[in-house]
């Protein structure tokens, strides 16, 4: 049972080094989460056959969002990703987040900034 839970513990170090960055907010990773949620505050040592059990589901999780594996097994409906009052919304925040990711500024023209003023979509 100690090596299930040194497992588990190994897992999840490797996933808080392992996890992505995210590029619009490098101070806030979902790794630091992990770490000091679980990595640091569970007591791997006293865990419960019923706590690995658990903890093995997480770890799981964890692993399957990280690699995508989640995304396929349970795919988000088109009607959630293109909205009928705005479709083009999801692709507009993607595109916007894929330029600042690269260093881009993200900047209006006068008629987009315009156009959002008075509620308009740029």
């Amino acid at each position: 049972m100690a090596s299930q839970a040194a497992s588990i513990r190994a897992r999840l170090v490797r996933l808080t080094k392992t996890w992505p960055v995210d590029p619009l907010r490098p101070n806030l990773s979902f790794a630091g989460a992990i770490d000091k949620n679980m990595v640091q505050r569970v007591n791997f040592e006293t865990l419960s056959p019923e706590g690995i059990k658990y903890a093995q589901r997480a770890v799981d999780s964890l692993e399957g969002i990280r690699v995508g594996r989640e995304s396929v097994e349970h795919p988000t409906a088109q009607s959630i990703l293109r909205p009928k009052s705005d479709p083009e919304y999801y692709a507009r925040i993607r595109r916007a987040v894929e330029k600042v990711s690269k260093g881009e500024k993200l900047t209006l023209t006068f008629a987009q900034r315009m156009r959002v003023f008075f509620g308009g979509k740029p």
